[in-house]
């Protein structure tokens, strides 16, 4: 059922979640009595307790919660400062400056028609003004992540300023995501806007979570990033009432000049040397997933035990998937009849002659049209009660099929009494 549900198994769900809790120490302040705790490399500062929390001995000390918090939180090498000023509630930068700060994000629904127009009259003026202002300087930021062969992240930024590129650069940023790429393109690139003399910075970069979140020193992946963006902003908001920041939705890929420009920048900062092997948090969560559909797969194709023995092995159900919906969902979850039918076939668990002999032997068994045993392989391939379009052998052979799950669907919505109470042997 857990493979029809794309539900992962409930032990492998709770390992996940907890390798994620021991991935939150990273988040932790460096004060904290559970960093005092954990051996080196974890860090913490001289507020911590000066004795560590006995983490047990002997064969106990293998299972215990902080060896677990040690092994998952190592994982990750993202720093966090949840208590530093400029996360205090009430005094950020968003709050002390609101009026001063602004997003562009109105825009069409991304891939409608009326994207191309907005894009053309909208959009365009208004970033081609930005870049020809002398008064200004315009941040187009990009990042780019590649998943194989090895994940490995890049991000960019190009400062402009009364139509000439001021700086361009590019950095390797380690195994992340996406958005991580994105969110250390926006941090650089206003670290470098904020040295300017000038009384407006234009941020543009596609990824809008990036762009809300460039200003948000709350706990998110990334976090340290926002804080050194706030601090540098907030400095450079304070010497000049007439200063403000505007922050630019841009779709990608869609012949902007300055964005097509910066994406190929980051691509390249991509496959850029790193000192040292970087794991995010977002990353760290995601390997996490990874590898509970690996230990889900391997379970499902070794250990027999796992489906049973009459399970039917489509290839759409291998491997299992955590991922999005199950076939069978998307194909018999509008209907719960439907969905039990379908369940019934692929489990084998149904009112047919052949569970009937295993469980009930003192009820009838044969197909009351073929007077031979019911069972799933009968009614697939035989029984003259049903249509089929096939001709084979045996079960294997019809799951061997690259097309079985389909024809599985088809025979199902086909033959609407199959695998019901109404056709069991009477």
């Amino acid at each position: 059922m857990e493979v029809l549900a794309a539900l992962p198994p409930i032990r492998l769900h709770i390992e996940k979640l907890v390798n994620r809790t021991g991935l939150r120490a990273n988040t932790l302040m460096a004060s904290h009595p559970i960093l005092a705790a954990l051996p080196n490399p974890w860090v913490c500062n001289h507020l911590a307790p000066d004795v560590a929390f006995p983490m047990g001995t002997g064969s106990d000390a293998e299972a215990s919660p902080l060896v677990a918090v040690d092994f998952a939180g190592c994982v990750c090498t993202e720093q966090f400062a949840p208590l530093h000023i400029e996360a205090r509630p009430g005094g950020r930068v968003v709050d002390t400056y609101e009026s001063r700060l602004k997003w562009h994000m109105d825009h069409p629904k991304k891939g409608s028609e009326d994207m191309s127009e907005w894009i053309s009259t909208i959009l365009k003026p208004r970033l081609t003004n930005a870049v020809n202002d002398r008064r200004a300087v315009t941040i187009f930021c990009d990042g780019s992540m590649y998943p194989k062969p090895r994940c490995r992240t890049g991000a960019a930024y190009r400062a402009y300023r009364a139509g000439r590129l001021l700086i361009r650069r590019g950095i390797a940023c380690g195994r992340g995501t996406s958005y991580d790429a994105e969110m250390v393109a926006g941090g650089m690139g206003l670290a470098f806007a904020t040295r300017q003399a000038c009384d407006t910075i234009h941020v543009v970069a596609d990824n809008e979570a990036a762009l809300k979140t460039i200003l948000d020193p709350s706990m998110h992946s990334q976090q340290l990033v926002s804080v050194v963006a706030c601090r540098n902003v907030r400095e450079w908001l304070e010497k000049d009432a007439r200063r403000r920041v505007e922050f630019h939705w841009c779709p990608s890929h869609e012949g902007l000049e300055w964005n097509e420009r910066v994406d190929e920048d980051a691509k390249e900062a991509a496959s850029l040397p790193l000192e040292k092997d970087e794991c995010s948090l977002a990353h760290a969560r995601h390997l996490l997933k990874v590898q509970l559909c690996a230990d889900w797969r391997e379970e499902y194709r070794t250990a027999r035990g796992y489906a049973g023995r009459n399970f039917l092995r489509l290839r759409a159900f291998d491997p299992p998937s955590a991922h999005i919906s199950s076939p069978a969902l998307k194909a018999f979850g509008h209907s719960r009849t439907a969905m039990a039918r379908y369940c019934r076939a692929v489990l084998d668990h149904a009112p047919i002659g052949s569970f009937r002999r295993r469980f009930f032997p003192d009820q009838p068994t044969d197909c009351p049209e073929c007077g031979v045993l019911q069972d799933r392989e009968h009614i697939l391939l035989k029984c003259k009660r049903y249509r089929r379009w096939w001709r084979l052998r045996g079960e294997e052979q019809f799951v061997q099929r690259l097309g079985a799950y389909k024809d599985l669907a088809g025979f199902m919505s086909e033959n609407e009494s199959a695998f019901t109470f109404g056709d069991a042997p009477e």
